[in-house]
C-alpha cells in the first residue's frame, strides 16, 4: 500500500523571493548602467563585435530598447 504524501507548505512564493533578491541590487547602479549603455548607443563611432562600424538603424533600435527600460 502506498503512503499518502504530506502537502508541502510554501512559506514565501517563488516570485516574491525573486523580487526580494532583486531589491538587494542598487537602483543607482542599474540606472548608471542603463545611462552608460544609452551613451554608447548614441555614439556614432561605436564598434560592434566584428569590428565594423555599427549601422544607424541598429543604434536607433538599441536606443529605443534602452528608453523602454525606464
Amino acid at each position: 500500500m502506498q503512503r499518502l504524501l504530506k502537502p508541502i507548505k510554501i512559506s514565501q512564493p517563488v516570485l516574491q523571493r525573486m523580487e526580494s533578491a532583486r531589491s538587494d541590487c542598487s537602483t543607482d547602479e542599474d540606472l548608471s548602467f542603463i545611462e552608460t549603455l544609452r551613451a554608447d548607443a548614441q555614439n556614432p563611432m561605436i564598434k560592434n563585435f566584428s569590428q565594423e562600424d555599427s549601422l544607424a538603424d541598429d543604434t536607433k533600435d538599441l536606443e529605443e530598447f534602452l528608453n523602454s527600460l525606464d
